[in-house]
């Protein structure tokens, strides 16, 4: 791998939580609202197109990709342990812990569906694992459970207050395991996914595209496993060809009018980087340093996380 490099100065816009996402130019208003129709059109608002409720799919798509991440990369191990307070000067960059920004991305997930009209109801929901509801509680309460039984079975305390459960929510007699929960975790977060993608397809055109290029774009690294040459978090399905052409196509359907031309530009180029470092890795994969490619993967991994950060 010797004089190959990863393209980390290169910065896609949409960003998670933490940082502001694309400016979207004809649109106005908070996002995930409304807006009022024109007859036999879309929604309007000062005579220009609104395209709010697309822009707050794109984003809950990608919070749906980077919570689901969080969470299950804190469950292998690669999210550090419970840490004391950080001291001062705030440090805001890198002051939070990997459960602190896993329980950050899980509680905006949960509010930008609220606000956006994707907080469904959990009964209407096809769930792959088995486990009661009790009365009518919707996506974003359902998470905010689950993600504390998970992190409580990984040995985090405390944090129904911090998630926003409320009180007699957080006293939950269910005491399971790891993987128990995580599971729970998975088959909930996927049966969402599954809702919300049905429910925007019967919404205005391009609202779906929305949705499905925000978490397409998160999962390039919060679906990755840097040393996985093949199969659903490999490079090669991530940034494959096919992956990456579709995401173009995505970015094409979207541009404009939903994203500044300026902002698809810099995807598209970010996008066609990566794809080609992606090939050269995969091409030189089994080279006569095994060990030190796998450093090398790992940290062309961490690149591309600073750069989905930006």
């Amino acid at each position: 791998m010797s004089g190959q490099e990863s393209p980390k100065g290169i910065t896609p816009e949409p960003s998670g939580s933490g940082h502001a996402p694309p400016k979207v130019t004809g649109t106005s208003g908070t996002v995930g609202s409304a807006g009022s129709k024109a007859a036999g059109g879309g929604a309007v608002q000062d005579g220009k197109p609104d395209n709010s409720s697309k822009y707050a799919a794109l984003r809950v798509g990608w919070m749906m990709a980077e919570a689901r991440g969080n969470l299950l990369k804190l469950g292998e191990g690669r999210g550090g342990l419970p840490q004391d307070f950080p001291a001062l000067p705030l440090d805001a960059a890198g002051e939070r812990t990997s459960c602190e920004q896993t329980v950050e991305a899980v509680k905006v997930l949960a509010n930008l569906a609220k606000e956006s009209g994707l907080d469904l109801e959990v009964s209407t929901l096809t769930m792959p694992t088995k486990w009661s509801v009790k009365g009518e509680m919707t996506a974003s309460g359902q998470l905010r459970l689950l993600t504390w039984r998970y992190l409580r079975a990984l040995n985090w305390k405390d944090l129904g207050p911090t998630l926003g459960l409320a009180a007699r929510k957080a006293k939950d007699s269910m005491d399971l395991g790891v993987e128990e929960t995580r599971e729970q975790l998975e088959g909930f977060l996927w049966a969402w996914d599954e809702a919300i993608q049905d429910e925007l397809a019967a919404q205005e055109y391009g609202t779906s595209s929305s949705y499905q290029l925000g978490r397409g774009l998160a999962e390039i690294y919060w679906a990755l496993d840097p040393s996985a040459k093949f199969g659903p978090e490999s490079w090669e399905k991530l940034l494959g060809d096919k992956r990456a052409t579709a995401l173009r196509l995505l970015l094409d359907r979207l541009s404009l009018t939903v994203l500044p031309s300026v902002s698809t530009s810099a995807i598209e180029f970010a996008l066609g980087k990566w794809e080609q470092f992606a090939k050269d890795l995969l091409d030189s994969w089994e080279a006569v340093d095994p060990d030190g490619n796998q450093d090398f993967r790992g940290a062309a991994g961490e690149d591309l996380k600073i750069q989905v950060k930006k």
